[in-house]
């Protein structure tokens, strides 16, 4: 009878200060949209950022961990982005996984050699939600056909997220999109 009874407190106390060793891991779909401005006038605005290759790059990594997916719920935002003339949509990527800690989260490539686009997503967290985003876009600025090496324009950044919001990463050459939704 002891032991039964110290065995119900050794489980209590588990349940107790380590809740999320018991819970059910939570699913999310991960949405990306990566777009070009197709605006020929240049802003003014400088940005200090000399690309020589992507800051913290990370090996991609996601085997069986997550699952593509055709559509998201951000699918009707994307079409209209399509249609619109002065943007090119560069690359959609629409899949499901789990949100573990940072360290066991698969890293998840977004490239296309057609449009000189390479780099990754990673969606991570517990209670709170982030994203590791770091893309980067090979541009020719040049009209003179000549000059063969592209411009490189990087978006690299660590932000929390928020649940069935759609967050927005500014670069002035492309842009891009994301939505994280849990899973029905």
């Amino acid at each position: 009878m002891p032991c039964r009874k110290f065995g119900t407190i050794i489980v209590c106390i588990a349940l107790q200060f380590c809740p999320s060793a018991f819970a059910e891991t939570k699913q999310y779909i991960v949405e990306v949209a990566v777009f070009d401005h197709q605006t020929t006038e240049l802003s003014d605005e400088v940005w200090k950022q000399p690309y020589t290759e992507l800051a913290q790059a990370k090996t991609p990594s996601y085997t069986n961990e997550i699952q593509f997916v055709k559509d998201g719920p951000m699918k009707a935002a994307v079409d209209s982005l399509r249609r619109r003339r002065e943007y090119t949509l560069l690359k959609y990527s629409v899949w499901i996984q789990d949100t573990l800690e940072r360290s066991r989260v698969p890293v998840v490539p977004i490239s296309s050699a057609a449009t000189n686009l390479e780099g990754y997503v990673q969606v991570y967290g517990g209670q709170l939600l982030f994203v590791d985003i770091a893309l980067s876009l090979g541009k020719n600025l040049s009209p003179n056909a000549a000059r063969t090496v592209p411009t490189r324009f990087v978006i690299d950044e660590k932000r929390r997220l928020k649940l069935d919001e759609t967050h927005y990463f500014d670069h002035p050459y492309f842009g891009a999109i994301l939505r994280v939704s849990r899973q029905p």
